[in-house]
């Protein structure tokens, strides 16, 4: 809905082909649940941003997606920094709905709150470091090379957007706001609090799907070819 087919599909397949996502949706815990409800939160809010309806379903879905893990907060910083950077403009229509959710997920920020006074407990991963950051990207993409070729891509989004600011639209922002911004972001945080887990990351690991085939969907059509069938 956000880049059309060539973004969806590489996304989509990026995910199913990825150890990271083989290898929770394998197991009887709480993390593919986790990547599902990150995307329905990033597709509700921004439907809701676009139509100006009801942010019930983005609402509804935050809550769940907040006690199914608490390392979701990344999503609801993305869609925070977003709010406030590209919609400014209408920021009082979101302060109910923001309460709402605020509201409802209250409990289990005491909980994260908690938790991270005992950091022994929260993360098991050595100390984040740039290997480290290109380690995690590793986890998303399998194996060095796809990672290579995936990092690549993503650098030349992030070339054309930056390049094409004020005509790309805000939701395509959006998800480069989501990846790299707010997984930087967490890199940075991790160094003190050791959260570098690749399993807390899956919301950004959606992200950089997203990002992945967004990337692609913007570069010429031999390119795009060509690189999708490396990756």
């Amino acid at each position: 809905s956000t880049g059309g087919e060539w973004a969806g599909w590489t996304a989509a397949l990026a995910w199913i082909f990825s150890t990271l996502g083989q290898s929770v949706g394998r197991e009887a815990r709480a993390y593919a649940l986790l990547s599902l409800l990150a995307v329905l939160s990033h597709l509700f809010f921004l439907r809701w941003i676009a139509q100006k309806k009801s942010p019930w379903a983005w609402i509804l879905t935050g809550w769940f997606l907040f006690h199914t893990h608490y390392m979701s907060i990344w999503v609801f910083l993305g869609q925070g920094i977003a709010l406030l950077v590209w919609w400014r403009h209408s920021l009082r229509s979101f302060l109910v709905p923001a309460c709402t959710l605020l509201m409802g997920i209250a409990l289990q920020l005491i909980v994260l709150m908690d938790r991270l006074h005992f950091p022994e407990e929260i993360g098991y991963v050595p100390p984040s470091s740039i290997e480290g950051l290109y380690n995690m990207v590793w986890k998303f993409s399998n194996m060095p090379v796809p990672t290579v070729i995936g990092l690549g891509v993503v650098l030349m989004g992030i070339g054309k957007v930056v390049r094409h600011r004020r005509t790309v639209s805000p939701a395509v922002k959006y998800a480069f706001v989501n990846f790299p911004g707010v997984f930087l972001l967490g890199w940075l945080i991790s160094m003190e609090l050791r959260l570098w887990n690749a399993r807390y990351f899956i919301p950004s690991a959606m992200a950089y799907y997203a990002v992945l085939g967004l990337s692609l969907a913007m570069l010429p059509k031999g390119a795009r070819v060509l690189l999708a069938g490396a990756l």
